[in-house]
Order: C-alpha cells, then sequence, then structure tokens
C-alpha cells in the first residue's frame, strides 16, 4: 500500500483504546493505539536528503574514520565529503565541515576549494584553523 500524506491516517480505527470516567471539571480522558509497520525505501542517490543533516555528519565521520558501509552511494570519501559541503551550505559554515576539510583523507585541493567557496576567515574562531597534515 502506498502512504503519502497526513490525511493516511484519518480513516484507520484504533487497535485499542483506554477511557476513564469524567475527572471533574478536566473531562473524560480517552487513550488510543494504533499499530502500524512500514519499509522506506529510497535510492542510494537520495541519502542524505533522507538522513538530513544530523545523519550526513554521522556518515561523514564514520567515513573519515574508515568504515566503509558509511560511503553506500558514494565511490570515495572525498565525492561525500564534497556532497556534504554543497547540499549543507551555511554562513558561517557547519563546525563538522570545517573539522572533515583538514582530515587527511581530504586532499589539500579539495580543502582548499571549500575554503574558497564556503569559508571567510573572519567567520572562524582563531583556534578553529587546524592544521592540515598536506602542508609541507
Amino acid at each position: 500500500e502506498f502512504v503519502q500524506g497526513e490525511e493516511y491516517f484519518d480513516d484507520k480505527v484504533a487497535d485499542g483504546s483506554e477511557h476513564e470516567g469524567p475527572t471533574g471539571n478536566e473531562g473524560a480522558p480517552m487513550s488510543r493505539w494504533y499499530k502500524r509497520a512500514a519499509i522506506v525505501l529510497w535510492p542510494k542517490s537520495a541519502r542524505l536528503s533522507v538522513l538530513g543533516l544530523q545523519g550526513a555528519k554521522k556518515m561523514l565521520s564514520d567515513a573519515l574514520a574508515g568504515y566503509a558501509d558509511s560511503l553506500v552511494g558514494f565511490a570515495t570519501v572525498v565525492e561525500l565529503f564534497t556532497e556534504c559541503a554543497r547540499r549543507f551550505k551555511s554562513r558561517p559554515p557547519h563546525d563538522w565541515l570545517v573539522s572533515a576539510a583538514s582530515h587527511p583523507q581530504i586532499p589539500l585541493a579539495v580543502a582548499a576549494q571549500f575554503v574558497e567557496d564556503h569559508l571567510k576567515l573572519e567567520d572562524l574562531p582563531p583556534d578553529s584553523l587546524a592544521y592540515h597534515p598536506q602542508i609541507p
């Protein structure tokens, strides 16, 4: 069955209910229970959209830590980082993206492009300018 929109549940019958008598001025409380299960599928290409900001943050963190399962839908950590930077732009940028840009798995050219596209030095607190190991 295809589910779309909030109205889906309007005509559903409760699987259980509990009704208490009147309690004075509060009226008569009633509780209803609905039991439903669903399988949600989406294409790999929509993974970041489905996971949202916090999910993308965790996914990138895990990928940088070496967990290959976090790369599902992306060929490399760099591809994932680049897509996160594109999708989750903000001013100033999210701290987790700034931190990821200085990770050894992110090539200097990609980090430099991120800085050029997303950062102004005045946006950064002084202690966030991390050392990038690929700079001699």
